[in-house]
């Protein structure tokens, strides 16, 4: 059923999938993670909720199943990539397939497109918040 849902979500509108979870507005104006901020436990929980709802038809944390996902693991997404980059990426896919070449490799490598979900500035900040977090021994 799980299975049924991810699929369905992935061929309706990425609105038609959203659960709400609540985000702070002023999320959006906070500075991005870094090594000399602490993790903001409230809004990585809220990213938590946002990848649950929008992310993890596609996206998965950790292990070495490459059948757990349709597109890559995001564990050490945050080591991998600048900051910056992961929030273009998740902001605007679709620009970042047009323009960036670790997207246009990442597509070539897993078949499918990131997904444009819509989110606004304080879920992406959340997200980005959540995926820090999860990379550096977080829940």
């Amino acid at each position: 059923m799980i299975a049924l849902a991810a699929s369905v979500c992935i061929l309706t509108t990425s609105t038609a999938c959203r659960n709400p979870v609540p985000v702070d507005p002023a999320w959006a104006e906070r500075p991005l993670p870094a090594d000399t901020l602490m993790v903001d436990q409230a809004m990585a929980d809220a990213g938590a909720g946002l990848f649950a709802a929008n992310c993890s038809a596609c996206h998965y944390l950790g292990g070495e199943d490459p059948e757990a996902g349709l597109g890559p693991n995001l564990a050490g997404v945050t080591e991998r990539r600048d900051i910056e980059w992961i929030r273009a990426m998740i902001s605007h896919p679709d620009s970042m397939l047009a323009a960036d070449t670790t997207a246009v490799r990442l597509y070539g490598e897993y078949g499918i497109r990131m997904l444009n979900v819509g989110a606004d500035d304080s879920e992406v900040r959340a997200l980005l918040e959540f995926l820090w977090r999860a990379d550096r021994g977080g829940p």
